[in-house]
């Protein structure tokens, strides 16, 4: 809990801690599917699931590969019409060499194989246990191999797993814990979680706020942060630089400033930022963001100049590189950059 204080000792404890109640903003980037892949046609296959809420994690993987409108998907009943023996073995395992048979007659580039399970997380099958002591713990898990059906290659095989459930799970009556209406839920989110393996995704990253409470440019720290926390993150960017620019020395105003260039994509700008600030202060929270930060630059680095095509899928035409402007001296050059 906050707690206000008034007078001289709420005067002096600002003064001695800045920081008062934690403030959180939601940074949302664009990150790149987690394979890349020439792939263009691609069959779904998906086997039995051990409960007929798992279709719904193949129906929600459908749907968002479907709205990308990256890939011309075929359904498992057409791949089976050019095979020549069923897709799916009797003990419930896909036939793999016929699925790539009946792909290559059928002229597609590529077959995801899914299966789909519901387990508590002790790893038991969901249903299983006759004895339970308190609400059952539930993930949807999705085993999927991804497949190159012109080479025959397996790109990617993993298991995902949705966000746990815990709580009542009832059989018999509707309402939001339904037990059919929450395992829905989590095939759904697991299937969709499938989906990034393919897809440009949004990941959201919630970050800390620092206070700034005394001090030139106290003021524009506080307005950058209400303006974070709406999601203005130009806005926040511009009142973090103009605090910036009243006192260099500000470190919760560097960091700051910092979170708003890695809000926008600004990764190198968000790198010289963080360093004027840990130079200042070299805090934990602010070698956090660092760490993070060089991260995404990397991967930012690598699809630039590996991968252009997913380069331009996440990060998009306008991304290029920065170039100098002194309007925000660091400690570690003589100017940042300026995009």
């Amino acid at each position: 809990m906050c707690l206000r204080l008034l007078g001289w000792s709420g005067l002096l404890l600002l003064a001695s801690a800045p920081f008062g109640c934690a403030q959180y903003a939601t940074i949302r980037q664009q990150r790149p599917a987690m394979v890349n892949t020439p792939i263009r046609q691609l069959a779904v296959m998906e086997l039995q699931p051990q409960r007929a809420e798992g279709r719904q994690a193949v129906a929600a993987l459908w749907a968002e590969l479907q709205r990308s409108g990256r890939f011309e998907l075929v359904p498992q009943g057409q791949l089976q019409q050019f095979a020549p023996t069923p897709l799916v073995l009797p003990d419930g395992a896909a036939d793999q060499n016929v699925a790539i048979q009946a792909g290559r007659r059928m002229g597609i580039d590529g077959l995801l194989i899914a299966k789909v399970q519901f387990q508590e997380t002790d790893g038991t099958l969901y249903g299983t246990k006759t004895i339970r002591f308190g609400d059952p713990e539930v993930v949807a898990t999705i085993q999927y191999e991804l497949i190159d059906v012109r080479s025959g290659q397996i790109l990617d095989k993993n298991v995902t797993k949705s966000k746990p459930y815990r709580g009542d799970l009832n059989p018999h009556t509707p309402g939001p814990t339904a037990e059919s209406e929450v395992l829905s839920r989590l095939a759904s989110s697991g299937g969709a979680k499938v989906a990034r393996v393919l897809l440009p995704y949004e990941n959201e990253i919630k970050v800390k706020l620092a206070h700034s409470t005394l001090g030139p440019g106290s003021a524009n720290v506080r307005k950058g942060m209400d303006a974070a926390q709406a999601g203005r993150w130009v806005e926040a960017r511009q009142n973090w630089l103009t605090a910036v620019e009243a006192d260099p020395k500000n470190d919760a105003a560097s960091y700051n400033l910092a979170l708003a260039h890695e809000a926008l994509g600004e990764f190198m700008l968000a790198h010289r930022a963080l360093d004027a600030a840990m130079d200042n202060n070299p805090k934990s929270l602010y070698r956090e963001a660092l760490e993070r930060v060089d991260r995404a630059e990397a991967e930012m680095r690598l699809a630039q100049r590996s991968e252009p095509q997913r380069f331009l899928q996440c990060w998009g035409p306008g991304a290029q590189a920065a170039r100098p402007n002194p309007r925000f001296p660091s400690a570690s050059t003589k100017g940042t950059f300026w995009r």
